[in-house]
């Protein structure tokens, strides 16, 4: 299932089990800010982020290189069209058990009552 489901979201972040990354650019993540524990890597970036031995991906990113065959890799974007890029990029690059978050930071400001 490529799919994450909200509630399944939810339930990742407060475990601390999730590698969530949010494929928008750095300003659109300034403008509306991000999900809790995600991390920015620019869709235009990933294929080379993916690509990074584990030492440079701490460096570069501030966290752990997931494993490619991590179930709780899961990349997000504005309302689920990059994320499903990024989708497909970490699985050419081997995460075949990736995920995406179709409703994006737009659903889960909705659901938070963010504005």
């Amino acid at each position: 299932m490529d799919v994450i489901s909200y509630d399944d979201l939810i339930a990742g972040i407060k475990k601390k089990e999730l590698h969530l990354f949010d494929v928008r650019s750095p300003e659109e993540c300034a403008a509306t800010g991000t999900m809790p524990t995600a991390v920015n890597i620019p869709l235009g970036q990933l294929e080379e982020a993916l690509s990074m031995t584990p030492a440079l991906f701490k460096v570069t990113y501030g966290v752990d290189k997931p494993p490619a065959d991590s179930m709780n890799v899961v990349f997000s974007c504005q309302a689920g069209n990059r994320s499903k890029g990024a989708l497909a990029t970490a699985k050419q690059r081997g995460y075949s058990k990736a995920r995406h978050y179709p409703g994006g930071i737009r659903e889960w400001l909705v659901k938070n009552n963010k504005p």
